[in-house]
């Protein structure tokens, strides 16, 4: 057999094992068996059950603040003046009572002002004495010269009926008629004097309302040359010595109220939401919010201080929200206060 023909020949050599395959591949899909539908089972998983009773929880949070004093108090001067005198115990950190004079400003000026608005005062009401002794003379003298007017008038009548008998001289009426005329000058002044004296009073009156109203100033600038403790303090700072020439509004000491304690603690909003109870009625007024809210957010407070050896606490209230949140740690200032 020629070459080429064998060359022809196994080129077709593959397609009987093909064909074979597919047979046997259509025969093993028609012959197969279906698969077998197993039923839907629940699956159990092994657990361990621990039973939990019910418990009240207090929510908690901790946050951190320093103490400063729940008051502030400023000496300032409120007059001028010379320092003359210094309470011996008036130096940083020393304690003072309520009450202390913690110093004078030399009060001879404000005496010596007092003193003359005084005399001012007692001058007027002189002078409204006086205008009521002129009134009361004022309205006698009217009587008398109204009298003397009306004779006045009938001595004029009576010559101009004997001047139409020619038993007087035109002289005469006529000297007469001068005299009636003087009369009723003399009461037309009278009666303007009193219709004056009214007003003459008010202006004392007034006068003299400025006068006890310079004097009731006059007793405040004396009474603040002595610079008092309001409360029991402990001084912070002082600004003055003896001697020294203390201007109005120079802050002369500060000192810190001893009897109430603040402390600021930053809390995060988070620990503050979980503070807060839910529900309950908000008052609506802004006076009763202060009064009520202790109440309504129902927080109480410990402050603790722990520095080395030290481990001390104290029972707080509660003040007071801040009015800021810092923008930096998103925390808010919830204030307590220690008695």
């Amino acid at each position: 057999m020629p070459e080429a023909e064998k060359s022809r020949i196994r080129k077709f050599l593959f397609v009987p094992p093909v064909l074979i395959g597919i047979a046997i591949l259509v025969a093993a899909v028609q012959t197969r068996d279906r698969p077998v539908q197993e039923p839907l089972k629940e699956t159990a998983t092994k657990v361990r059950v621990i039973a939990v009773p019910k418990v009240t929880l207090v929510p908690r949070a901790l946050g951190y603040g320093n103490v400063a004093p729940g008051m502030v108090w400023e000496a300032v001067a409120e007059v001028d003046g010379q320092v003359v005198e210094i309470h011996r115990q008036l130096k940083k950190g020393a304690i003072l009572a309520k009450g202390e004079v913690l110093l004078r400003i030399d009060p001879a000026q404000y005496e010596l002002a007092l003193a003359q608005i005084a005399a001012n005062i007692r001058a007027v009401e002189a002078q409204m004495a006086e205008l009521s002794v002129k009134e009361e003379n004022t309205r006698a003298s009217l009587k008398i010269d109204e009298r003397s007017l009306v004779l006045s008038r009938k001595d004029l009548e009576r010559k101009r009926k004997l001047l139409k008998l020619n038993n007087v001289a035109q002289a005469a009426v006529d000297q007469e008629e001068r005299n009636v005329l003087d009369r009723q000058q003399i009461v037309q002044g009278m009666r303007n004097t009193l219709n004056l004296i009214p007003t003459e009073r008010q202006t004392l009156e007034a006068e003299l309302a400025l006068y006890r109203a310079q004097l009731e100033t006059a007793r405040l600038d004396l009474a603040r040359t002595e610079v008092v403790a309001p409360f029991d303090c402990r001084i912070a700072e002082v600004n003055v010595e003896r001697t020294q020439y203390a201007t109005q509004g120079k802050v002369l000491a500060v000192a810190d109220s001893i009897d109430v304690s603040e402390v600021a603690a930053q809390l995060p909003l988070d620990k503050l939401f979980n503070l807060i109870p839910i529900g309950g009625e908000v008052p609506v007024h802004a006076a009763e919010i202060m009064n009520k809210l202790p109440e309504l957010l129902s927080l109480t407070a410990i402050v603790r201080l722990r520095a080395g050896k030290v481990d001390a606490e104290w029972r707080a209230r509660f003040a007071r929200i801040n009015d800021t949140i810092d923008p930096q740690t998103r925390t808010v200032g919830i204030i307590v206060a220690v008695d």
